[in-house]
């Protein structure tokens, strides 16, 4: 069977309300979707505004002529994947999509006077709500202000400081690392108000500390192994130095009591395997690592 083309009508209209119905389907993906809006950037945006104000229902309505939901699955997935894209925005991007555990969804249709009216309602699994991203803002700002950076300031003091400063204050969560519940320790309000967080918590604050003060970095997952530590599924950064970018793990440097004295190139960070989408041609080619090691 061919590829079915759904041709939308009018421009979708996103909108959000203030709570979220208990039991809704876990979306799954598709191969393909016909479905396009003129509008798909704007939407995006709106999305991932709602995302960071920690709205829990969010409603997308739009027109069609056809009455069929087979596309929509896949048409969530792609507006959240760009909800949650890079923007250089230190908010958004993988600060975002690292403390969201996932979404549910659920699709709905009825006759409109001319063709159909779908509505989509998202409902994001948020680690952290308003109130408490509103103290990370806040603790962020204090903190960046304490470094004293200038525009003068090289990118790899701005790292040594952030780096230390993160090594100093936040502790690994060995109380609540196996408890699959308590989603604070993989959030920046995690390590940055509680001062406790594991590896995916070390990974985002250092990201939004180095975004908010002018260094370019990402999240980073894949599969760890030290013989100290065993094998486990694992999340560290890559952080932007004069156009070359190095492999950063504050984790593992805590819980292995080894402040770094290096920012690591590809060959000596052999114990990390990276996911796959990490390891693809564009990915790299966007963030060419370095072939060395660089002292900071």
């Amino acid at each position: 069977m061919g590829k079915r083309s759904v041709m939308v009508l009018l421009t979708a209209v996103c909108m959000a309300l203030s709570s979220c119905q208990s039991s809704v389907p876990q979306t799954e993906s598709l191969p393909h979707t016909g479905v396009s809006f003129s509008n798909e950037d704007k939407l995006t945006a709106d999305i991932r505004e709602r995302l960071k104000k920690r709205q829990y229902n969010i409603v997308i309505e739009y027109n069609s002529k056809t009455d069929d939901l087979t596309d929509t699955s896949e048409l969530i997935n792609r507006l959240m994947d760009k909800a949650v894209s890079e923007t250089g925005q230190p908010d958004e991007g993988d600060y975002l999509a690292f403390q969201l555990g996932g979404y549910d969804a659920k699709t709905s249709c009825e006759s409109a006077e001319e063709g159909y009216l779908h509505t989509i309602s998202i409902f994001p699994h948020c680690y952290t709500d308003v109130r408490q991203e509103e103290k990370v803002d806040e603790r962020v700002r204090e903190i960046s202000r304490s470094f004293g950076f200038d525009e003068d300031t090289p990118d790899i003091e701005k790292l040594r400081r952030i780096y230390d400063y993160i090594y100093d204050n936040v502790e690994y969560d060995i109380i609540h690392k196996n408890n699959a519940g308590y989603h604070l320790k993989s959030t920046a309000y995690g390590a940055l108000i509680n001062g406790h967080a594991t590896c995916q918590g070390y990974a985002v604050t250092l990201y939004r500390l180095l975004r908010e003060n002018g260094v370019d970095c990402r999240v980073i997952t894949g599969k760890a192994y030290d013989e100290d530590l065993g094998e486990e599924y694992h999340a560290w950064n890559i952080a932007g130095i004069d156009g070359k970018y190095y492999f950063i793990d504050i984790t593992w440097d805590k819980r292995l009591e080894t402040r770094a004295d290096r920012l690591l190139c590809r060959e000596s960070f052999y114990s990390h395997t990276p996911d796959e989408k990490y390891t693809k041609q564009d990915f790299c080619t966007e963030y060419p690592v370095a072939d060395e090691d660089m002292r900071f």
